[in-house]
């Protein structure tokens, strides 16, 4: 379907082993997947329909775990492609992307076949050693019939029984084509394939040369039994997989590891320093709001370095509170604060702030990012013992653990608390015989929880507490601060006090994982979790056991996430958060237990997002050349394509803010607030458009430009060299603008929540 507003295209489809039965039998470590060479298929056929002769580059980035009824769209917009999955009303799930081009590669012709000197492999004897590596194949995907080696080069003769009717190339026929590269005991799958040309239709058996330069790169050529070619594709990159690697899809659980990463001597930006060293842990955080947000305020150039010492996996709750809090300020206001944490007073190393990082820990003079990896759990047993104290206890989270603890931990003693009871879970749990104690308590006060503790003493604490209090960095108050880290944090250091002379077998904080990626709009939830998985470490310091869970978004819809919207989820995706089932956070839950490591992650991560935290969980692309930002496109349009285009990209971007998957929402004329934009989302629109054209543009100004169409205008007059005459509602509009321009963020922010009506 072409998309009028965008002149892109849409493509739509539907995946079942029910209507394509061969899928079943593509397993990989006994894990049913979409073969990467049916990403090929789609992306040729999509060029096909697009007038492109060639797929310049296809990267696949998540694995597609077959399910019944998969719901498939890909997106073209311009030479642009991305492929997305989903079932049921599941969020789409993007799984590869690509880039189309009109230049193809050169036909060429296969010769003397078999080639002279090669030596014959046997393909029962390939097929023997794949299935030994992981390759789980049924009938339908061994499609190899005869294959040679030859040096570094493969060579083979591969068909299928199954119809090509519909594909371009059938991909249980492409998948066979790559068989004889992937024997061996450690299993590859493609991950990128570049300069992809069909030549003709593929049909019959096809003959295959593989050749490799000793790298993981395969250059292939595949012709028909004349040796007329079909296909050529110019580099296809395997890369080695895992089970957990392909379990991703439903969640994983990660320990964030620290990498690293060289100086860059010559390259200190412009910068000032706010230090928080020796900070009072019940002080950290104000501290740190009132002062970052007094430098944004100032409007300074360069950029703000925020440093702390041994803050980091140390156990220190308040440089913990700083950095929580100044992720998110981060993500809000890109590329102008940076956090350093040092292990020694003194100067930073030379070129300590020229990485291109915005998170640093120096140790030892050695510079370091942080980066989420896989957790490693040993395939032992542990279970938690009752009687188990569950805080948070009548929230959708605390009720799903407490009956998983009496289901699979066989727990047969709780202690539930909460602000209020829950009479159905009381009855249910009673019912199978459980003793359940329900405790209306406020954790955050001490005296009650020494009374609680006192009356009821536990074996294991489920620390599941939490509310809410979100607001943009610029307009946070202490207040929002105080009422987010009672239920979370001063509740959290009642129960580590105040249990230290019981022997726990188990201390669990639920944190999140917002604490270690920062979020939107959430700093004051940020920096209370990254206190939780702070107090982790602290406890393991002193011998005692404890373990922060950093959640990722469940599915199912909570006290602290019933709000969230489309523009929310959006948000969270963009992160690279995605929702994960009931059933899988429980099984995580097991898993992060099991390891016993004091702070993890359990979460469903889009490992292709592009936050350099997420960046070793998937291999990233290396392009090329490189990809011309959309102002630099703008700028080579005619003039008079330049005024569309432009009101068309703001309306994209705005729409992509709310978590709208096309422009028809956003009409240029109608206001921001009218379409559901808030402060965040007036940030967040800000940032992309900044980022978009290199500028410098007020939190603002979604406020001050209020319609896409004014937006689009003011933008013009900042980028283009003969901007048209004003019409009059622009003069206006710059009249107001040389009204506001003295005023505060603050009264700008107060102004904003009254337009959009949310004060």
């Amino acid at each position: 379907m072409q998309l009028a507003a965008t002149g892109g295209a849409v493509f739509t489809g539907k995946l079942s082993t029910r209507t394509h039965p061969w899928l079943a039998e593509h397993a990989v470590f006994d894990t049913v997947l979409l073969p990467a060479t049916a990403f090929v298929d789609i992306a040729l056929r999509v060029a096909k329909d697009t007038g492109h002769p060639q797929v310049e580059e296809l990267l696949i980035e998540r694995p597609l775990l077959i399910a019944d009824d998969v719901d498939l769209q890909v997106s073209v917009t311009g030479a642009d492609l991305a492929v997305y999955s989903r079932v049921g009303d599941e969020p789409w799930t993007r799984h590869a992307t690509g880039r189309l081009g009109m230049t193809p590669a050169p036909a060429e012709r296969l010769g003397e076949w078999p080639p002279p000197g090669a030596e014959p492999v046997a393909p029962r004897d390939l097929y023997t050693e794949l299935a030994a590596a992981g390759y789980n194949y049924g009938p339908a995907l061994r499609g190899v019939v005869a294959a040679w080696r030859r040096g570094t080069e493969r060579y083979a003769e591969v068909r299928t029984t199954e119809s090509g009717t519909g594909h371009e190339i059938h991909p249980a026929l492409l998948d066979a084509a790559l068989h004889p590269a992937l024997s061996g005991d450690q299993l590859l799958l493609p991950f990128s394939w570049n300069g992809i040309t069909q030549h003709a239709p593929a049909s019959g058996t096809l003959r295959v040369r593989l050749r490799t330069d000793g790298t993981d790169a395969l250059a292939m050529l595949v012709t028909n039994e004349s040796g007329q070619p079909v296909l050529t594709v110019d580099a296809v990159t395997l890369r080695p997989a895992t089970p957990d690697q392909l379990t991703a899809a439903s969640g994983s659980l990660y320990v964030l590891d620290w990498e690293p990463i060289p100086a860059k001597n010559g390259h200190e930006p412009d910068h000032d320093v706010l230090s928080f060293v020796d900070v009072p842990p019940d002080e950290a955080a104000e501290q740190a709001l009132s002062a970052v947000q007094e430098w944004l305020r100032a409007d300074r150039q360069g950029k703000l370095v925020v440093i702390t010492r041994d803050a980091v996996a140390a156990g220190d709750l308040a440089g913990a509170a700083v950095w929580g809090l100044v992720r998110t300020a981060q993500l809000e206001h890109p590329d102008r604060i940076v956090l350093v944490d040092t292990d020694e007073p003194g100067p930073l190393p030379d070129g300590a702030l020229g990485t291109g990082e915005s998170q640093v820990i120096v140790r030892g003079g050695r510079l370091l990012a942080p980066r989420l990896v896989r957790a490693q759990v040993p395939p032992t047993s542990r279970r938690i013992e009752g009687p188990v104290l569950v805080t948070g206890a009548s929230g959708a989270l605390g009720t799903a653990i407490a009956r998983h603890l009496v289901a699979e931990h066989g727990v047969d003693e709780l202690i539930m608390v909460s602000r209020r009871g829950s009479a159905d879970l009381a009855a249910e749990l009673s019912d199978a015989g459980i003793r359940a104690t329900f405790v209306a308590c406020d954790v955050a006060d001490r005296e009650a929880v020494r009374r609680l503790v006192a009356e009821h003493p536990p074996r294991a604490v489920v620390h599941a507490a939490g509310v809410l209090d979100d607001g943009v960095f610029d307009s946070l108050t202490p207040e929002q601060l105080a009422s987010v880290f009672g239920p979370k944090v001063t509740a959290a250091r009642h129960l580590h006090d105040l249990t230290r002379h019981l022997e726990l077998s188990a201390f669990v904080l639920f944190s999140s994982v917002l604490g270690t990626l920062g979020s939107p709009g959430q700093a004051a939830y940020t920096a209370a979790n990254a206190c939780l998985d702070a107090l982790a470490h602290h406890r393991r310091q002193l011998g005692l056991p404890a373990q922060s869970i950093g959640w990722g978004l469940w599915a199912r819809a909570s006290g602290m996430t019933g709000h969230l919207g489309d523009a929310d989820l959006a948000r969270l995706r963009r992160l690279g958060v995605l929702p994960m089932s009931e059933q899988d956070g429980l099984a995580l839950f097991d898993l992060a237990i099991r390891s016993d490591l004091p702070h993890t992650i359990a979460a469903r991560l889009d490992v292709s997002a592009p936050a350099p935290m997420l960046s070793r969980l998937a291999p990233r692309p290396q392009r090329t050349g490189p990809t011309p930002s959309f102002g630099q496109r703008l700028a080579e349009l005619p003039d008079a394509d330049r005024d569309r285009a432009l009101r068309t990209f703001v309306r994209e971007q705005a729409a992509a803010v709310l978590g709208h998957d096309g422009v028809d929402s956003v009409a240029e004329s109608r206001a921001f607030k009218e379409i559901g934009f808030d402060s965040l989302t007036a940030v967040e629109l800000r940032n992309r458009l900044a980022a978009a054209f290199g500028l410098r543009l007020p939190a603002t100004v979604a406020f001050l430009h209020p319609t896409p169409a004014a937006l689009a205008d003011h933008l013009a007059a900042r980028l283009l060299p003969t901007p048209s005459p004003q019409r009059p509602e622009r003069q206006e509009r710059d009249r107001s603008d040389e009204e506001l321009a003295t005023a505060t963020d603050d009264e700008l922010f107060d102004l904003i929540d009254r337009e959009l009506g949310i004060s």
